[in-house]
């Protein structure tokens, strides 16, 4: 019965751990001036200028 309480607790604390780790992932993935920089790509690109968007891909 020891074995298994000890089981049981080892897979719930994996299991905290990869939540925890992957939020922590998930929130530092972009810089901060990332996402200001998509916002206003975005923008511009839903304008349909295609001397910006040549810029922006090229």
């Amino acid at each position: 019965m020891k074995k298994f309480i000890v089981y049981v607790f080892f897979i719930v604390l994996t299991a905290v751990s990869i939540y925890f780790s992957y939020g922590y992932v998930q929130s530092t993935r972009f810089d901060p001036t990332a996402v200001p920089y998509i916002e206003q790509a975005v923008a511009q690109l839903s304008r349909w200028d295609i001397d910006y968007g040549e810029g922006i891909a090229g």
